[in-house]
Parts: C-alpha cells; structure tokens; sequence
C-alpha cells in the first residue's frame, strides 16, 4: 500500500511550490484538537485545486485497490498544535482558542508556508499513524 501510494502522481510531483496562507486558530470537536488552518494564497488557487484533484483520483484507488474510504474527503489544510483526550474540555478550549485567534491575527498576518512536496498520512486513532513519506519540505515565509 505505501508503495501505491508513493506511486501516485499525488506523492510523485516535485516541485508544488504551493503557498498556504495561515489562516486562524480553530478548534476541531472531532477529534478534540486545536489547529490552524490554512487557505491556499490567491495566486495558487489552480496548483491547490490539482492538489485536490489528485488526491480525489488517489482516494478513488485507494477504494478500488484496497477497499479504504475516506471517512471525510474535504480537504482542510491545517497545522495540528494540539490534541486533547477529555471531552469536557470542550467548551473551554473553544473560549480559548477564541481569545487567542485576536493575538494570533497579529502573528501570522501576511505569513504563508511553501510546500513542495506532499506526504500522506493516515490515522487509525490519536497514536497510531502511517505515512507515504517521512520527509517535510515546507518553509515559513514572512
């Protein structure tokens, strides 16, 4: 399977140089987990598009070759700052992150990341993962 994976134009593209914008703070109920998101900067919204594109055509083989769906194909780009276990944190962690989001603004304002490259992950719980590649080629742009 990971050989599959790293077959697939998805994963074989060099050369992406696509421009992820940071977006804000956000939290996720499921799973719990505190990110930022991410939006593709306006003048790489076509490579962004033929990044989903292959990614669709890759979840497509995926389900043909081993019978594994995804269980939420939008795509959502996002830095994981954090995961939490106990649910009743909930409505904390929201107020949080909502405070935070007015000092993160400043912070990140005008701020993009550069990928490069795409690596695929897989989570089957909060601890247990595999991945196409282990190599990150992203830079944070002022």
């Amino acid at each position: 399977m990971i050989a599959s994976l790293n077959a697939s134009p998805l994963c074989r593209h060099e050369g992406w140089n696509l421009r992820l914008r940071l977006k804000e703070l956000h939290h996720w109920a499921q799973p719990r987990a505190i990110v930022c998101l991410l939006e593709p900067v306006d003048t790489d919204l076509d490579k962004f598009r033929e990044l989903i594109d292959r990614r669709k055509e890759l979840d497509g083989k995926m389900e043909r070759d081993f019978g594994i769906t995804s269980k939420n194909f939008a795509y959502a780009p996002h830095i994981t700052i954090a995961y939490y276990d106990d649910p009743n944190l909930a409505e904390n962690v929201e107020q949080k992150v909502a405070a935070w989001n007015s000092v993160f603004a400043g912070e990140i304002n005008g701020k993009f990341i550069k990928f490069d490259t795409v690596s695929l992950y897989a989570f089957t719980d909060m601890i247990t993962y595999f991945t196409s590649k282990s190599l990150f080629r992203g830079n944070l742009i002022n």
